[in-house]
């Protein structure tokens, strides 16, 4: 029982947490995860919450930067299959022998596109991104405010979580999940993003009294 809600808890976190860098999940998906495991106080903030979350897919969905977030996306897909499937295929001629039927131009034609252009290409439009969303925090926009909200629900549900796990007596250590960010109270990082993946992967740290004490604060 409680590990259930547990994992569906820590899915909730990181949806919350990935808006805060533009990546979208659907409200209602949320919402049902929120009132399926969660008690009427976060219920009642995720309401609030939620009308901000509106908001912002919608000047989100009139702005260009949606778009380059998808494509940066379809960008990493590329390049990681650009760059596994020509190592598995140098792994398969190795080992098989197999005559390559190109010349030598062609393949290092082959090689600077799959190893250099296109993952270079997903790494410069990453990082223009990120400088991008960095902008629309420090131009105290619209979107500061909202993402700030967003960051104290998600926040207010590690607490939560916390609790949760100390009452079902589980190892904190061995329930590990991903977050872009990692300025939250009561996480520990276990590893920091590689290679393409811009995840942290973190666990909790809080007691149950200390997690109960700064809910309570952070309700005040």
């Amino acid at each position: 029982m409680y590990e259930e809600k547990i994992d569906e808890l820590l899915k909730i976190i990181h949806w919350l947490d990935s808006y805060r860098t533009f990546k979208i999940t659907e409200p209602s998906r949320i919402e049902s995860s929120i009132e399926k495991t969660c008690p009427p106080k976060i219920v009642k903030r995720w309401k609030r919450v939620k009308k901000e979350i509106r908001e912002m897919n919608r000047a989100l969905s009139e702005s260009p930067l949606r778009r380059l977030l998808a494509m940066a996306s379809i960008l990493r897909f590329v390049s990681l299959t650009c760059i596994m499937g020509l190592f598995l295929s140098f792994m398969i001629i190795i080992t098989s022998k197999v005559t390559i039927p190109l010349n030598y131009p062609t393949m290092m034609g082959i090689i600077i596109i799959a190893v250099v252009i296109i993952p270079n290409f997903y790494l410069y439009l990453d990082r223009y991104l990120r400088q991008k969303i960095k902008s629309y925090y420090e131009a105290g926009d619209r979107f500061r405010s909202r993402m700030k909200k967003v960051k104290s629900l998600a926040q207010e549900l590690i607490y939560y979580t916390s609790e949760l796990v100390k009452k079902a007596e589980l190892d904190p250590s061995k329930l590990t999940f991903k977050l872009y960010n990692i300025d939250y109270h009561g996480i520990e990082v276990k590893s920091k993003p590689k290679f393409f993946s811009k995840f942290y992967t973190v666990r909790l740290t809080l007691n149950m009294e200390e997690a109960a004490v700064r809910r309570s604060k952070a309700r005040e």
